[in-house]
């Protein structure tokens, strides 16, 4: 079959390497890009070639990137001080940075990730997918914080760990993260939240889907980076696209608390 004309086409058939049961790698380079929020070029990323691999530290667990809704760091940005460079032949465990005595090497393999990744996100826009709720087969659904829009001078994405991340920092009446729902059956829906809360902060939370609305004031949980499950109540959902907003009402202290995961469950 021939290959299609009306497109690029970044692949390469594994057929001839298939065939001969061995020989070189069908790719001069392999990239790697991972994050939770927002692909980008500065986080989280690395590319080898058939010797050298170049990466870019990721943060430990505790060591938190906090991202703005513009989705740059306000921590520390990372600098070239975070790259590290392997010789993948004499270090396949990756155990010594030697970026510092091969810097052409680096250039090279850092020039060559930047115009993959500016080549493959062309013309692409990043925004979450509207969340399926309702489907017979998963009626609990857990919604998490990085699927998030969020509005605010304060509200912040937080990523920690795969099962560790919040949105946090929110303090101002007003400041919001919004979902997009895709309600697949309507009906009622059981809401609960998972969220930390310090003594310090606190505050009323308003949880709106369409008419219908929740508030709650989340009681302190023993650290905010603890987290508790809290039932809200239930809500009317109706067939189709919706929105599920969490709004501050009012909050005193450092933030309102730390939202980890959104819960809806159909109950009728």
């Amino acid at each position: 079959m021939p290959l299609p004309d009306d497109r690029t086409i970044d692949g390469r058939s594994l057929l001839p390497l298939l065939r001969a049961g061995s020989g070189q790698r069908h790719h001069q380079y392999v990239y790697h890009a991972w994050d939770r929020f927002f692909p980008n070029p500065d986080y989280r990323w690395a590319i080898s070639d058939q010797r050298w691999k170049l990466a870019c530290q990721v943060p430990r667990v505790g060591q938190a990137r906090r991202v703005s809704t513009e989705t740059t760091m306000r921590s520390r940005p990372v600098t070239e001080d975070d790259w590290q460079l392997f010789d993948l032949q004499s270090d396949l465990s990756e155990a010594n940075d030697i970026a510092d005595k091969h810097p052409g090497i680096v250039r090279r393999l850092r020039a060559e990730f930047l115009r993959w990744f500016d080549d493959v996100t062309e013309g692409v826009e990043y925004r979450p997918v509207p969340i399926p709720v309702g489907h017979a087969d998963e009626p609990l659904v857990e919604i998490q914080a990085s699927w998030a829009q969020r509005q605010g001078d304060n509200i912040e994405y937080v990523f920690r760990g795969y099962d560790w991340d919040t949105i946090e920092g929110w303090k101002e009446a007003g400041e919001q993260a919004t979902w997009r729902l895709d309600v697949l059956r309507g009906g009622r829906y059981e809401l609960a939240i998972s969220y930390g809360r310090s003594a310090r902060g606190g505050g009323t939370l308003e949880m709106t889907v369409g008419d219908q609305s929740i508030r709650c004031t989340p009681p302190p949980t023993p650290t905010a980076d603890v987290f508790e499950r809290l039932s809200l109540g239930t809500l009317e959902l109706s067939k189709g696209p919706a929105i599920l907003k969490a709004d501050v009402v009012r909050a005193h202290g450092p933030e309102l608390m730390r939202l980890n995961r959104v819960f809806l469950r159909q109950t009728k």
